[in-house]
């Protein structure tokens, strides 16, 4: 928010896994021609370990959230007739990953869900699509398991500038006849 360069922009702090803190960020919002959705939660939990208030914890920030959100954006008109909606998923979405069930669960879930919306929005000519990239340095991960990533990319591990220009593409025109869809962002790992 500070970085951005002009003016007219609005800082809402908010929990989005909480009803009344999503409709004031809605409220504050105005319109808007793009939304990217990128929080998310990752917990190292094999299913045989797994607590029901993990399963939804999870639930709640990396699908429930977003989910939510878009649909109060939509009811309020938010997001302008040509506009575009990019969920961050994961490879885990799409392929099963030890150890992060409950994570590619709910990011399979949203793969669903952006197949739904981008038919339902089709009419308002509103994209909807999702970014699936395999494991790039945030802090989400620990450099031990950056570390032990990198055999199993062979362009090696993606950098956080690697995602925001897909996201820099598929909020653009550029992508206009682009929608309901994930971008896999692997470094060749599935290969």
């Amino acid at each position: 928010y500070l970085q951005l360069a002009g003016d007219g922009h609005v800082q809402v702090v908010a929990d989005l896994t909480q009803s009344a803190d999503r409709d004031r960020l809605v409220q504050a919002s105005g319109n808007i021609d793009g939304l990217v959705h990128c929080a998310g939660q990752q917990k190292h939990c094999p299913i045989r370990q797994l607590t029901e208030r993990g399963m939804t914890d999870m639930y709640a920030v990396n699908f429930l959230a977003p989910v939510m959100l878009t649909q109060r954006l939509l009811q309020a008109n938010a997001i302008g007739v040509q506009g575009s909606i990019i969920f961050l998923l994961s490879t885990a979405a799409h392929t099963g990953t030890r150890g992060v069930g409950p994570y590619s669960a709910m990011k399979a879930g949203l793969v669903g869900i952006i197949k739904c919306l981008a038919l339902e929005q089709a009419k308002r000519k509103i994209r909807v699509n999702g970014i699936s990239p395999s494991a790039v340095a945030t802090p989400m991960w620990g450099a031990d398991q950056l570390e032990a990533q990198k055999a199993r990319h062979p362009l090696g591990l993606g950098e956080s500038q690697d995602v925001a220009n897909a996201v820099i593409y598929l909020l653009s025109d550029a992508s206009r006849w682009v929608t309901g869809t994930s971008l896999v962002m692997d470094g060749g790992a599935v290969l």
